[in-house]
């Protein structure tokens, strides 16, 4: 198999900038070998992990850790939150920490792929008995091998039967009411935070080029660091469902994206995390001797200090 890889890659070498992306399930161990050992292998081999993982703190960060440690030193990391054959991400972990989700995988390091229908929380659809179309669950129903509800349409408006999605009929049924209208001008939506993520991530170099350092888990909150050159960013991730607190470093400001305030932080440093909220924006920031801020930190330019750090 690695030599047939290996074949693709030298094809596609001869055509420039193409991308090589495997579709391989496997433990860490095997599944980075897919890299090549001179880097003669696939680009990218996607990362599944996040799509089965246990979602709490201690697990996703060893998870973090054995994959980014695991890695050959040519090999360029991904991370896949959502596919065609998974529940959706909304569904796997619920709406709010699906928000949660959203911020981890743009702030780690390495391509992210998000699955279409994510940015906007879809969950799996109800697919009735004479409306399924994966051959897997026709051939042997009832048993869980049924991925008709996580590939139902784009739901780009909140129209019926077919979301915006088609002016026919669509392959399957639309499977929920939220849409990308209705989305579009709500700065606390899905969407919303999706866009202000990917302006974060191209606006900061360390989030698209810097080292993952520091990975932790202090009770139900991940933490890691991204560097790159003199930029070092700190992220929090609240994945539980009560309020947590983690110490930071000092000289910390609170910034707050969608306001021109600024919230200056008291000596403590400590940052209370608040459980993730399924309408919760991106400039709720408040301040209090605990900081309570949920969500972007910036720390002024101090050598002992972090750049920025974002939390939720």
């Amino acid at each position: 198999m690695h030599e047939i890889v290996r074949s693709m890659r030298a094809t596609l070498d001869d055509y420039g900038e193409r991308v090589l992306i495997g579709e391989i399930y496997l433990p860490v161990p095997q599944l980075v070998k897919y890299y090549g050992t001179n880097g003669d292998g696939a680009d990218m081999p996607f990362n599944f992990h996040l799509l089965n993982a246990t979602w709490n703190a201690g697990e996703i960060a060893a998870m973090i850790r054995g994959y980014d440690s695991a890695l050959p030193e040519h090999a360029w990391p991904n991370w896949v939150l959502g596919n065609h054959d998974n529940p959706r991400v909304a569904s796997r972990v619920g709406t709010a920490q699906a928000r949660v989700a959203a911020v981890l995988l743009l702030t780690l390091r390495g391509t992210p792929t998000l699955y279409y229908g994510d940015e906007i929380g879809m969950t799996d659809g109800d697919i009735a008995s004479d409306a399924i179309q994966d051959p897997a669950e026709r051939r042997q129903p009832g048993i869980g091998q049924g991925r008709d509800p996580e590939r139902t349409p784009m739901q780009w408006d909140g129209s019926l039967p077919n979301a915006g999605f088609t002016q026919g009929r669509p392959w399957l049924p639309v499977g929920t009411t939220t849409s990308v209208r209705d989305q579009d001008s709500d700065a606390s939506s899905m969407l919303s935070l999706y866009r202000r993520l990917l302006v974060l991530r191209r606006s900061n170099a360390a989030l698209v080029q810097g080292t993952i350092e520091n990975v932790a888990a202090y009770g139900d909150v991940l933490t890691y660091e991204r560097r790159y050159q003199n930029q070092r960013l700190f992220i929090g991730l609240n994945m539980g469902t009560e309020d947590a607190t983690v110490h930071s470093y000092p000289g910390v400001v609170c910034y707050r994206p969608l306001r021109p305030a600024r919230v200056k932080c008291l000596p403590k440093m400590v940052i209370a995390l608040r459980p993730a909220k399924r309408s919760s924006r991106l400039s709720d920031l408040s301040a209090s001797r605990n900081q309570r801020c949920s969500r972007l930190l910036r720390f002024p330019g101090r050598r002992s200090g972090l750049d920025a750090a974002w939390t939720l």
